[in-house]
């Protein structure tokens, strides 16, 4: 097992792109804004904020272009590990739709 998979269901408030080069180094990515509650427990913090997860390459950017932000959405995620730190990647993501009452 390389990878531990999961879903979630998470608000995206928005994406962002970057593809360039940055002191020599290649960089080609995507990555998704989803609101995500502060840890509260200490006392020091309340509300919400924003998580970062890595979405391929830039062209993902494109998949949201027909989107109105935010929304609500399945997030497919892969977490892996150095051994000191996690990283979440955002696999793929669907869309939900609220059925109205």
């Amino acid at each position: 097992m390389n990878s531990i998979t999961f879903t979630l269901q998470g608000e995206i408030v928005g994406v962002k792109r970057f593809k360039g080069n940055i002191d020599g180094s290649d960089i080609d990515q995507c990555k998704v804004l989803v609101l995500t509650p502060m840890d509260a427990s200490s006392g020091n913090a309340i509300g919400s904020s924003v998580s970062e997860y890595r979405f391929g390459g830039s062209d993902n950017f494109e998949r949201f272009k027909d989107f109105s932000f935010p929304f609500l959405a399945d997030l497919f995620i892969e977490m892996t590990t150095n051994g000191k730190t996690q990283k979440l990647n955002l696999l793929n993501f669907k869309e939900v739709v609220l059925k109205k009452s």
